[in-house]
């Protein structure tokens, strides 16, 4: 499965590769973006367009960081809340097992015990 694993990767990195080697004209085309509003301008001055592609794929991420981290925040709540109710079922179980223990204990050595033959 390892190597699977990294077939998989090397495969992917050479697609991205061959993809920007392929369309090398669009990632290292230059472009300037111009922000207008109505009191002032803007202009952002020329860089390659791969930079702008990495920026905006970072923002996304981030983006999607801070957007799920009240959900990963109440499940690892959640984890930790069933984690402490299963150590005390299972604190429970042994406690259980202790006592079940302790009844069988004088029965089997009532068990153990042979016979004594009052016959002779």
């Amino acid at each position: 499965m390892k190597k699977l694993k990294i077939a998989f990767w090397v495969l992917l990195i050479g697609f991205f590769g061959l993809l920007i080697y392929q369309n090398q004209e669009l990632f290292l085309g230059k472009k300037g973006l111009s922000i207008n509003l109505y009191f002032t301008a803007y202009r952002i001055p020329e860089i390659p367009n791969a930079v702008y592609y990495l920026a905006f794929f970072f923002v996304g991420m981030l983006v999607s960081y801070f957007a799920t981290l009240t959900q990963r925040f109440k499940a690892n709540k959640t984890i930790k809340e069933l984690k402490a109710t299963a150590d005390a079922k299972l604190q429970k179980v042994v406690q259980l097992e202790k006592e079940l223990n302790a009844l069988k204990k004088p029965e089997a050595a009532s068990d153990d015990v042979p016979p004594v033959d009052t016959a002779s």
